[in-house]
């Protein structure tokens, strides 16, 4: 499965979001090596990266509970029973949201970490 089936399997309403924290996290990271390069300060800029891949896993955990109640509500309604494999199926595609979000956020919290410790023996050797 590719990347842009997960994102039309995940919806929307729920990946756009998370893309649009993806690349404002992306112009962050750049913003911050950019005034890292000329030895300007970029603390502002890592934390907001911080926080929108935070951001990014709750929304993703917030789009992936609507999905599974959504889901949940529409099995509770059937009066037949389903085979296994459409409701394992559904509760696959249900964990997209949360996947994706948790991508960003490890991915925001990576550079974050390598960009804070760069950050701190800088500030270590100038002393």
């Amino acid at each position: 499965m590719s990347l842009s089936e997960l994102h039309h399997y995940g919806g929307p309403p729920f990946m756009l979001p998370l893309d649009l924290i993806g690349v404002i996290n992306i112009f962050l990271l750049v913003y911050s090596v950019y005034r890292m390069m000329l030895h300007k300060e970029y603390k502002k800029q890592l934390e907001l990266m911080r926080h929108l891949g935070g951001a990014a896993l709750a929304y993703g955990t917030f789009g992936t509970l609507v999905g599974l109640f959504m889901a949940l509500k529409a099995l509770e309604e059937l009066k037949e029973a389903l085979p296994l494999a459409v409701i394992s199926g559904g509760l696959k595609v249900g964990l997209i949201g949360i996947l994706y979000g948790f991508l960003i956020y490890m991915i925001s919290l990576s550079f974050y970490i390598f960009l804070k410790s760069y950050q701190s023996n800088n500030s270590q050797q100038g002393s």
